[in-house]
């Protein structure tokens, strides 16, 4: 009995592998997708086109594509695009004042 007991508890005992990225993680993964979403809006790309980037770029970084499911990744990447002009560079006058928009969106993604 001894002998299933123990790797039982074990197993509910331990814990699971969770997926902890970092703020840097969180915002660059945003910016691509961003990115990603524009280059297909505006033409640049076809879809399988952007989303193969996408992931490459996530790849390159060692970034788990599990990332594009977080919900505060999400809504950040939606107020990057927000920002960039049809040609997908940021557009400052679409950038409210105050501090800067990075720190903002790194805020977003840091509760």
């Amino acid at each position: 009995m001894k002998r299933f007991l123990l790797p039982l508890l074990a197993a509910l005992a331990l814990p699971t592998a969770v997926n902890a990225f970092t703020v840097s993680q969180k915002y660059f993964s945003a910016h691509v997708m961003a990115s990603s979403w524009c280059r297909i809006n505006n033409g640049f790309a076809t879809e399988e086109e952007g989303t193969i980037d996408l992931i490459k770029l996530l790849e390159k970084k060692r970034i788990s594509i599990e990332i594009m499911r977080e919900r505060d990744v999400k809504l950040v990447a939606r107020t990057i695009h927000s920002t960039l002009n049809n040609k997908c560079f940021m557009d400052e006058s679409k950038i409210p004042s105050g501090r800067s928009f990075e720190s903002r969106m790194k805020g977003l993604l840091g509760n």
